[in-house]
């Protein structure tokens, strides 16, 4: 039995797919998913470069979105987790 999920639902899981993905990974479409280039920046550089690949993807990818905040945990371990809040305009 197919189930098919809300709309939102949907693009919340797409945007997931995509933040979640490496770039180069996606054989038929290298561009989809994140940079890992900003691994070995300091903390503030690669959260501003990671923030703006962000920004940048889902406008590309998931143009119904819109992200408006991009928060930052770095764990003890220097790990950099980003937190994405988006609107989605119906």
């Amino acid at each position: 039995m197919l189930f098919l999920l809300p709309i939102q639902q949907r693009m919340y899981s797409g945007i997931a797919v995509l933040l979640s993905t490496r770039a180069g990974s996606v054989a038929m479409d290298r561009e989809f998913g994140l940079s890992w280039d900003f691994v070995d920046l300091p903390v503030e550089a690669a959260q501003a470069a990671l923030t703006a690949e962000i920004v940048a993807k889902v406008a590309k990818y998931e143009p119904r979105a819109q992200v408006q905040n991009v928060t930052y945990t770095v764990g003890d371990d220097g790990t950099l987790l980003p937190h994405v809040e988006v609107t989605i305009n119906e």
